[in-house]
């Protein structure tokens, strides 16, 4: 039998971490896409702390490759799946 198996390569889990999404953020590039669940406005304050351009894109339900593989609106507004 033979599978692939990929998974992210860093996961940070626990309370009080979300605060530390912007500096994540600033270390993996220059442009973001932070996917959120169908209310992304419950993220306002960690998403207002974020300095670098990205964009946010709700999700209702498990993201897929394919819904990520769509063109991604500009960098500052949102988009929905």
């Amino acid at each position: 039998m033979q599978f692939e198996f990929a998974t992210a390569g860093r996961v940070v889990l626990g309370p009080g971490r979300s605060s530390e999404l912007a500096g994540l953020v600033a270390e993996l590039g220059l442009r973001a896409m932070i996917c959120t669940g169908s209310h992304p406005d419950r993220h306002a304050p960690l998403l207002e702390s974020l300095t670098r351009p990205h964009v946010v894109w709700t999700v209702a339900g498990e993201p897929t490759v394919e819904s990520a593989e769509r063109p991604w609106p500009s960098v500052g507004s949102r988009a929905s799946t």
